[in-house]
């Protein structure tokens, strides 16, 4: 019985874990398909990134604060109404007028009820000049959270440019490695019939088949790599991660700058500069702002309203009344409004200093960004020239392999050296044309990338 048991209890156990057909709303759907251009990766980047999306809407709250600026200099409008209640108790003495005996005590007691109602305004008709110099405060931080944004977006841009470059540097390796393992595939041809013919050791074949078998690692690597990089490619655009990307090429021309122009273009162009121009200001005008409390305001408020009040009684009285005030304030004493100052001043000092920091960093990087440009092109050419020989080695070599001049040994070599050298050109390429896409935007130009996506 207890076996009984058991081996129900199994299954049902089975049967609880059993596979059930996925419904229609658990079926995956197929990936997104996007076809791209340098162009069109860009301009998404540009204006999709989650990025550029998060700095766009820091830029809307500096924009709506810089709208509300001159609402402190208009009239205000609010409604009161009150209720009051209340009870009294009056004792009087009244002297008897000579008559012996004490004076008399007379107790009256009153209850009240009353409710009033206003309308007050107020208005400050002059501040001396600290709302416009709130205003224009707020306008700098709008230029300097756009500038912000700006700089967001440069980012965005080249981590998309990148990226599609590196999906196309994938593409070649990919292809490269295609091609390495069709070459080692067709010697392995050879050297099997070679060992079949009894011309050749059998361990020629065992060279030739571990050959194929690290030309399809290397195959298997560079699709894996093609594969992540895709994936990083579109979520730097802001499309979902599985997207399936068909990229079309382009050609990265060179940007024709020498390391003196890039670092005043830097200065001039990039938008972090120009950030931390409007920061200064910015700080500038809240030293102005902060000094403004020592002066005086004018204030007009008025308030009109009826009121009413009712005794226990039978009486009651309605009465209605109006005021206007001209009020002149002068601050006197104020500890805090000469600390505000003292701490608006170093904010300034912060920001000058920032400034400079600044300018002298984008120079830096652009200066950087131009030679490392010079050595990439230099390393690319050689790079190009070593595989035209590693091509022409292994032509050569595949020759005498094949008349039975040369040893399995030497074709390997070759093989090796050719991989290799393709391998280089291709990240050379890269390299390259992410050294470019550096210099354009160390400069702050990305009009530049964008023509060169355009094809001009």
């Amino acid at each position: 019985m207890r076996r009984l048991s058991g081996s129900l209890g199994l299954l049902l156990l089975a049967g609880s874990f059993s596979p059930r057909p996925a419904s229609a709303q658990e079926a995956v759907s197929p990936a997104l398909s996007v076809q791209l251009t340098l162009a069109s990766a860009l301009e998404r980047a540009r204006s999709q990134a989650p990025s550029v999306l998060a700095a766009a809407a820091q830029t809307a709250i500096a924009k709506a604060r810089r709208d509300d600026a001159g609402v402190s200099l208009l009239p205000t409008l609010s409604a009161n109404a009150g209720l009051n209640a209340g009870a009294n108790k009056t004792s009087r003495s009244i002297d008897n007028g000579g008559v012996a005996g004490a004076p008399t005590e007379l107790d009256a007691e009153s209850l009240n009820a009353g409710a009033e109602a206003s309308l007050t305004a107020r208005w400050l008709l002059w501040d001396f000049g600290r709302a416009a110099a709130s205003e224009e405060a707020l306008a700098a931080a709008l230029q300097a959270a756009s500038s912000d944004e700006q700089t967001v977006q440069r980012s965005a841009v080249l981590l998309v440019a990148n990226a599609y470059l590196a999906v196309l540097a994938d593409q070649e390796a990919v292809a490269s490695a295609t091609q390495t393992l069709e070459q080692r595939t067709r010697q392995h041809d050879i050297a099997r019939r070679r060992v079949a013919a009894q011309v050749a050791a059998p361990i020629e074949e065992v060279r030739a088949s571990i050959a194929v078998e690290s030309a399809r690692g290397e195959l298997s690597r560079a699709a894996g790599a093609l594969r992540r990089d895709k994936a990083q490619l579109a979520g730097a655009m802001g499309l979902p991660a599985t997207a399936e990307l068909e990229l079309e090429r382009f050609e990265v021309k060179p940007v024709a700058v020498t390391a003196d122009e890039a670092a005043v273009l830097a200065s001039a162009s990039r938008p972090e500069v120009a950030s931390a121009k409007q920061r200064l200001l910015t700080a500038e005008l809240q030293v102005s702002i902060a000094g403004a409390n020592h002066r005086p305001s004018l204030l007009l408020s008025g308030s009109v309203g009826p009121s009413w009040q009712a005794t226990d009684a039978p009486s009651s009285q309605t009465s209605a009344g109006a005021n206007a005030a001209l009020v002149f304030s002068l601050p006197l004493i104020d500890p805090s409004v000469g600390a505000a100052e003292r701490v608006a001043i170093a904010q300034r000092s912060s920001a000058g200093a920032a400034l400079e920091q600044v300018r002298q960093a984008v120079a830096s990087e652009a200066v950087t960004a131009v030679l490392d440009a010079e050595q990439a092109r230099v390393s690319l050419s050689i790079a190009e020239q070593t595989a035209k020989l590693a091509a022409a080695n292994l032509v050569q070599a595949e020759g005498r392999y094949a008349a039975g001049a040369a040893p399995l040994m030497e074709l390997l070599d070759a093989q090796l050296q050719d991989s290799l050298a393709r391998q280089a050109l291709v990240s050379q390429r890269y390299q390259a044309g992410r050294a470019q896409f550096g210099v354009i935007g160390a400069i702050g130009e990305l009009g530049r990338l964008f023509d060169m996506a355009a094809g001009g």
